[in-house]
């Protein structure tokens, strides 16, 4: 599915329909944020580029919610990590783990199964992971 194809649906209110689609088309849409979860592995600024280039961009974690939500998208899949929109240069610093930024500039949401540890961490920016994109969207209401 093209992204202007879903610019178009944006001003309808078929949230069931839009689930559908884009379970099938590798897309997620929950609390007005579309995700689109790579099948490949990039770098971080290959895959903000790869976000950029659909009119999205990495996710950025807002609220437990989402953290959650972004968790268990990449758990399902069995990632191990993924990269997300956020920089030790932001104001979100709250949502870094307990080691934070130590090991690189770039986050990387943390989904290992054993042990359980599920936080956002750095990461080197050039390792080759998969990536989860966001795009707000404001569905009229009927």
């Amino acid at each position: 599915m093209q992204y202007k194809e879903l610019e178009k649906l944006q001003s309808e209110n078929y949230r069931d329909l839009i689930n559908m689609i884009l379970k099938q088309d590798g897309w997620k849409y929950i609390n007005s944020g579309l995700y689109y979860i790579s099948t490949e592995t990039r770098s971080w600024d290959e895959s903000r580029r790869y976000c950029q280039n659909k009119g999205l961009d990495l996710a950025i974690i807002n609220s437990e919610e989402e953290q959650a939500f972004l968790i268990g998208v990449a758990s399902a899949k069995k990632l191990d990590g993924v990269w997300i929109g956020l920089s030790p240069n932001t104001k979100e610093m709250s949502t870094w783990g307990k080691r934070g930024a130590q090991q690189g500039d770039c986050a990387n949401l943390r989904v290992y199964e054993s042990p359980a540890v599920k936080e956002v961490t750095g990461e080197q920016c050039r390792t080759q992971k998969y990536f989860i994109c966001e795009k707000y969207l404001m569905l009229n209401k009927m």
